[in-house]
């Protein structure tokens, strides 16, 4: 009864530790939700379907979307701020006479919460229009692909748009604004995998590649590995632990030690030449050279 007690015990424990599918992945040592990294490889999938030309379909819609979505927004603010003007000048023309005007400072208070209050009408009606406009554009592309008035091309080309559509985020379209710009016009910019990026190992050791662009690794921008941390030794450490070993030609020389030059130097014998001490010009330094060091040897003899 035992033993059968003990291996129900471990497999238990089996069943509770967490596999590499139920651990939550993580980023440059923080955690994320495995919904939000399942959501970013339903993007990348979608994302690496696109051709160019359809890159540029995208960055023009999104541009677009957002550019309707900030006018709604301000239209919506401006309504917000100038109502009650506008009441106010109505009821004035209306009795024939102003209105009494109130004190100074609720006047203050009431110019403050109007305009905070269409300062957060804004940011509610971008969020607002943006997804309506998402919305918009995922029911036309749903109804073109199933109306079946365009060819199988222009059918399969609609569908990864609309793959693509149904996997952003419409409170970050700006961001997909500006990504769908760069893409377009080089292609070689876009997104790489998520699971190059991401580790289900907590204590894993990571390198990620610094970004590549049409004409070799870029410069200058997030990511990039710069030129004097290249072969800094926390660098050659991760890549040996994730199989990054450099070239033969990347592997930095170990530089020759100062105190080993001076040891060596300290133990340097110089070989007299019995010619040269032969000459009388030199028999008076012949005395002291034993009590001056190495380099004042060479000094002399030079």
């Amino acid at each position: 009864m035992s033993i059968s007690k003990e291996m129900a015990g471990q497999e238990s424990e089996k069943d509770n530790f967490p596999t590499e599918e139920s651990r939550d992945p993580t980023i440059f040592g923080k955690k994320i939700k495995r919904d939000d990294f399942d959501h970013l490889m339903s993007f990348y999938h979608a994302d690496h379907k696109l051709s160019q030309e359809e890159r540029q379909v995208m960055s023009k819609d999104l541009t677009n979307s957002g550019l309707s979505t900030m006018l709604w927004a301000l239209l919506d603010s401006s309504i917000v701020v100038t109502t009650p003007l506008i009441y106010r000048r109505y009821k004035e023309k209306k009795l024939g006479s102003p209105l009494p005007t109130p004190a100074r400072l609720p006047a203050f208070l009431r110019s403050m919460f109007f305009s905070v209050a269409g300062l957060g009408v804004y940011f509610w009606s971008s969020k607002y229009h943006a997804k309506t406009d998402q919305d918009y554009r995922i029911a036309c592309l749903q109804a073109d692909c199933a109306s079946g008035e365009f060819s199988e091309q222009e059918t399969e080309s609609k569908q990864r748009l609309l793959d693509v559509w149904k996997t952003l985020d419409s409170s970050k379209l700006s961001l997909f604004t500006v990504y769908y710009f760069k893409t377009a016009s080089d292609p070689s910019l876009a997104m790489k995998s998520p699971k190059d990026m991401v580790s289900f190992d907590p204590h894993a050791v990571m390198y990620v590649p610094p970004p590549q662009g049409k004409d070799g690794p870029l410069q200058g921008v997030f990511g990039a590995v710069k030129e004097h941390e290249r072969n800094a030794p926390h660098w050659q450490k991760i890549r040996e632990e994730n199989g990054f070993a450099p070239p033969k030609s990347e592997v930095p020389e170990s530089p020759i030690s100062t105190d080993s030059t001076a040891a060596n130097t300290d133990n340097f014998v110089i070989s007299e030449d019995p010619k040269i001490t032969d000459d009388p010009a030199l028999e008076s330094e012949k005395g002291t050279s034993e009590n001056l060091s190495a380099w004042e040897r060479l000094r002399k003899r030079s």
